[in-house]
């Protein structure tokens, strides 16, 4: 777990009262490489207690929708149920054990905000709870942003969607095993686009190493491109 704070002084500070796995933006968004890089390290889960400010929620959501591409799961605390505008000013009065404990008690999970968010939406605009049924237009038009969003999410958060769904389903008329099996035809098309690309960019690097007579740097990457050819093929 990497806690993803938004200043420096914010890291410094939890770092001196004790959190070790406390990293600073320094004042932005995470970029995808450095996602990548905290996942090479070991890190699957990021807990962003970002700035409370509406700049704060925008770096959240940009880090949170990359996040997935490389396995990880994102969470987020809420700072200003807490009286103060960043993790500095918090330690300034409080413990990092009651952070933590904040953390542990209080942080949601991206998939599970995000998709409530779309479902309450739709619930809210229909007056579901006043007996209506969510239109055939409007039905089509949750399917596309639910769909985009399990598409988006790592195979081990989809579940969360899929048990909202399970919750919701009587007003959605909307069968969650439905969504999955539809889903299957484009998350393979995904995903042979993925490695359309992937392959594509290996290949630039191949003929770059042979024009440079890098003979070892050519066979690493044919052997990366055949590993990956091989697990596209084996079920």
């Amino acid at each position: 777990v990497l806690l993803i704070v938004e200043g420096e002084l914010d890291a410094i500070h939890a770092k001196v009262k004790g959190l070790q796995n406390v990293a600073s933006t320094l004042g932005g968004k995470v970029t995808p490489e450095q996602i990548e890089a905290a996942t090479a390290r070991g890190f699957k889960h990021f807990v962003f207690a970002y700035d409370a400010d509406n700049a704060g929620k925008d770096y959240f959501k940009a880090t949170a929708k990359a996040a997935p591409n490389y396995g990880a799961s994102c969470y987020f605390v809420d700072l200003s149920e807490l009286g103060v505008k960043d993790v500095d000013e918090y330690l300034t009065s409080h413990t990092a054990e009651e952070l933590i404990n904040h953390i542990d008690n209080k942080s949601q999970h991206y998939v599970s905000y995000i998709s409530y968010e779309i479902v309450n939406n739709y619930y809210q605009k229909y007056d579901i709870g006043k007996g209506a049924q969510l239109p055939a237009i409007a039905r089509q038009n949750f399917l596309q942003e639910i769909s985009d969003l399990i598409l988006a999410t790592n195979q081990a958060d989809k579940v969360l969607i899929y048990e909202l769904l399970e919750a919701n389903k009587s007003w959605l008329k909307i069968e969650p095993k439905d969504i999955q099996i539809s889903l299957q035809d484009r998350e393979n098309a995904k995903e042979e686009s993925d490695l359309i690309t992937t392959q594509k960019g290996k290949t630039t690097e191949l003929l770059t190493a042979l024009n440079n007579s890098d003979i070892t740097a050519a066979n690493a990457i044919i052997k990366q491109i055949t590993i990956q050819i091989i697990h596209a093929i084996l079920p």
